[in-house]
């Protein structure tokens, strides 16, 4: 990278905390939702935008009830222990999926079998509705769920419980909205994690008031760096682009690219 973009990206990070990013973000989200109706809005305005609440996942949450809360377009939510008022980590899509792969192998345990290639696929409630011709599937199926208990009280014994999912992802460290935005970056690098949660613990303890993902920092930061000052390509910019493709046959099982 060149040194004047390195000095760019720099003087942009160091500059900002993590509550600008996150007004940014709020600002945006309005202006997206106004298009139609408003031809001219700032993202930068300074004009106050009401903040929206984090939605928190109880633990006492099944699976299944955690994941209702993810399809507004949030890919990751924060898991709060309902007793003792403690964030466990963040629910992520990824568990959903983890979720799946486990009632997929179960399934094939149980004796389940593969579609044939050009055969339709049917969920569940299909499987209902044809009781006489997929008895044995739906029987398995049903089965399958029930021996992972993805919807199953926490208390119930060997549920898979969003506790233990959340915990996967734990929510630290702890940021807050005056967090340099230079140690968000660290945390996104040195952690591998897609987002982070930023707290406020005015209230004597940690409360989630919003979080930073790794697309809406790449936003912001875009916003702040003149037209042109990041004219660079990735090869000469030395970033670590290329990663291995791995390829699967358009006529692979669903469940194949699954398991990767």
């Amino acid at each position: 990278m060149s040194n004047k973009s390195a000095a760019t990206l720099l003087k942009v990070v160091e500059s900002h905390d993590a509550g600008d990013v996150m007004n940014f973000t709020i600002r945006k989200k309005a202006l997206d939702r106004v298009r139609k109706s408003v031809s001219r809005i700032s993202v930068d305005s300074s004009e106050n935008v009401e903040r929206p609440a984090v939605t928190v996942i109880d633990s006492k949450m099944t699976p299944l009830e955690a994941s209702t809360l993810l399809w507004e377009c949030n890919h990751g939510r924060p898991c709060c222990n309902a007793e003792s008022e403690t964030y466990i980590g963040m629910f992520d899509a990824r568990d959903i999926l983890s979720c799946v792969i486990a009632a997929h192998k179960e399934f094939e345990a149980l004796g389940g079998h593969h579609h044939n290639p050009g055969e339709d696929t049917h969920m569940v409630s299909d499987v209902e509705i044809h009781i006489d011709d997929h008895k044995t599937r739906r029987d398995l199926i049903a089965k399958a769920l029930q021996h992972i208990k993805i919807n199953s009280k926490p208390q119930s014994p060997g549920a898979v419980t969003v506790s233990y999912l959340a915990a996967r992802n734990p929510m630290t460290p702890f940021m807050t909205k005056d967090s340099s935005l230079l140690e968000v970056c660290k945390v996104l690098a040195c952690r591998q994690k897609h987002r982070v949660p930023i707290t406020d613990s005015s209230s004597g303890k940690n409360s989630c008031i919003g979080i930073i993902s790794q697309s809406g920092l790449v936003a912001f930061i875009a916003s702040k760096c003149p037209p042109g000052s990041l004219d660079v390509k990735m090869v000469d910019a030395g970033l670590e682009y290329k990663k291995d493709v791995v390829k699967i046959s358009d006529d692979a099982s669903a469940s194949t690219p699954l398991n990767f």
